[in-house]
């Protein structure tokens, strides 16, 4: 695990890699089931052409790499006003992470998995039926593909996910992505 520090005015974020093989993630954070729930329970699910149910097995989609490369960000929001404001560094951030990863997959090679739901498009055509319209750009995200993202920022990392609460403003939020290759 490698940590890099950024304390800008006001954003402040941390970045961690975790280096994993596809089989030991698979072992030990692909719990499809579970994040399948969790993303039924989402109000986004099936509104975009990243989340669940796929035309392919998720297990399968991991098996065509053999590395995991999971880049992290913890941006701290504590000092926000509120929990929109809190939210609305989350949104500006995950838009900067997201397009971060397809940088890294384009200088790397292999895939790279997004933070969160996809948002390239403001409709997705997923709800008029048709095709990804930007499938170039369009990625998955760890829990979509079936991966316990809180377990494994647990376990490698040793701190929790947090959330905002009936208007709550947490300490952080994290961005989990990374390369699949």
């Amino acid at each position: 695990m490698m940590q890099m520090k950024n304390t800008e005015k006001k954003e402040q974020k941390e970045q961690f890699r975790i280096e994993l093989t596809v089989e030991q993630f698979l072992k030990d954070y692909f719990e499809p089931e579970m994040t399948a729930a969790r993303c039924r329970a989402c109000p986004g699910f099936g509104k975009t052409w990243a989340c669940p149910d796929f035309a392919f097995a998720p297990q399968d989609f991991w098996k065509r790499f053999t590395t995991y490369t999971v880049l992290v960000e913890r941006l701290w929001v504590a000092d926000s006003a509120d929990a929109e404001e809190a939210q609305e560094r989350l949104q500006r951030e995950k838009k900067g992470f997201n397009r971060r990863m397809l940088e890294l997959e384009k200088a790397c090679g292999g895939t790279a998995l997004y933070a969160q739901e996809c948002e390239v498009c403001t409709t997705c055509a997923r709800l008029d039926g048709e095709p990804c319209r930007l499938p170039q750009i369009m990625r998955y995200s760890i829990e979509a593909l079936g991966g316990n993202a809180e377990k494994l920022i647990r376990d490698k990392l040793g701190f929790a996910m947090q959330w905002s609460h009936d208007g709550s403003v947490p300490d952080y939020y994290l961005l989990i992505g990374g390369l699949l290759r």
